[in-house]
């Protein structure tokens, strides 16, 4: 406990704050639970300010007090047990994976150990166990750690797979100074399927668009989403008078999207897997601790039919994301590629040429972009 109290907030020097004294108190109340003083509260943290040494100068010390302990005797008298902290350590872990589809206490529960940690289900175990495990920092014989706790509820709240998670410790009465440590889960809804419509406007043109979207947790037991998306959508395109004279050169005698009120045509569909971990070969213990770990793996396609080209767009992608911190996330692209085919009309090429543009030519030409 002594970097603890190197770390205090109190500096020398600096003037007595009410706020600085209670954010003492939290950190150090903190400090406590990290090492195991599971009992602990902010109310056995005291300050004696000694006001004496004039000079408006005071000394403040620091006071981690004992609990005390109501006794009555058999006469009916009472009087105050005092007794010491004590650390406790973590016996038993027990894992509930299924929590709300066990509630009913008439079900036949299985219990599997592993690496410390007893897993309770019914049936067969929706998760891969090594996935449970790797997300859980309450570690069997080691002193209780809330900070442990709190990022073992982190973990496992960036699985997105759960509704549900709860973290709770109760005192084992057959060793002393033990807790057990009970972790709640509740699967959320495995399968969706949601279609999103929208209005566009963009650069004055307008149109309709729409997005079918399913989803499916837990695809592979490793918490997993697989996600295929549709979309598709027209657009009034709005055209100069040249432009208009040309499409009409273009299509005469025809009929067709581009002689319509909505006169370009898109769709394309996407299929992302996300997988709640970082995916490559790497010691963990090299590691700071990281939260929210995602890797996505995506395709894509997307056909564009404009009034005077089409263009076919396809793109691969893998993607890390993580979160250090609060306020420090990171995105880690290797792989984003995208390559970029179009098939011009000749009226639309003849007008390229003459204006000779080479920027202009080259953004209507096929080619491989490393990022998007």
């Amino acid at each position: 406990l002594k970097k603890a109290f190197i770390k205090t907030l109190l500096k020398p020097g600096a003037k007595i704050d009410q706020y600085v004294l209670s954010a003492e108190r939290e950190r150090m109340t903190k400090a406590m639970k990290n090492k195991g003083f599971y009992n602990f509260s902010k109310e056995y943290v005291t300050f004696e300010l000694d006001t004496t040494i004039g000079e408006k100068k005071v000394n403040v010390k620091q006071i981690i007090e004992n609990p005390k302990t109501k006794y009555i005797s058999k006469i009916g008298l009472d009087s105050l047990v005092e007794s010491t902290h004590s650390p406790h350590t973590v016996r038993n872990i027990y894992l509930n994976a299924e929590h709300r589809k066990n509630i009913d206490f008439g079900l036949k529960l299985d219990t599997i150990d592993y690496e410390n940690i007893k897993i309770i289900y019914h049936g067969k175990l929706e998760y891969r166990k090594e996935l449970l495990i790797k997300n859980i920092f309450v570690k069997k014989d080691e002193f209780y750690s809330l900070e442990n706790t709190e990022y073992t509820y982190t973990r496992l709240s960036g699985l997105k797979t759960f509704k549900f998670i709860n973290i709770r410790y109760e005192k084992n009465y057959e060793y002393p100074n033990s807790l057990d440590c009970y972790i709640m889960l509740s699967a959320s809804q495995k399968k969706s399927f949601t279609i999103e419509t929208q209005g566009t406007h963009r650069g004055g043109n307008l149109g309709v668009a729409a997005t079918a979207i399913t989803r499916n947790k837990n695809s592979f037991r490793g918490a997993e989403v697989f996600e295929v998306k549709l979309k598709g959508g027209l657009e009034a395109q709005s055209l100069t008078d040249e432009e208009k004279l040309d499409l009409a050169v273009q299509n005469e005698g025809k009929k067709g999207l581009a002689t319509t009120l909505f006169n370009t045509l898109e769709y394309g569909a996407e299929i992302s897997l996300f997988v709640p971990e970082l995916v490559y070969p790497k010691k963990s213990a090299l590691l700071p601790r990281y939260t929210e770990p995602k890797t996505n793996i995506g395709i894509g396609y997307n056909y564009q039919k404009r009034p005077f080209y089409d263009r076919w767009i396809f793109n691969v992608g893998l993607k890390y994301h993580w979160r250090l911190g609060q306020f420090h996330k990171f995105v880690f692209s290797p792989i984003d590629l995208s390559y970029i085919d179009i098939e011009k009309d000749s009226v639309f090429a003849a007008r390229l040429k003459e204006i000779d543009n080479t920027f202009l030519s080259n953004s209507y030409s096929a080619h491989l972009i490393p990022s998007r």
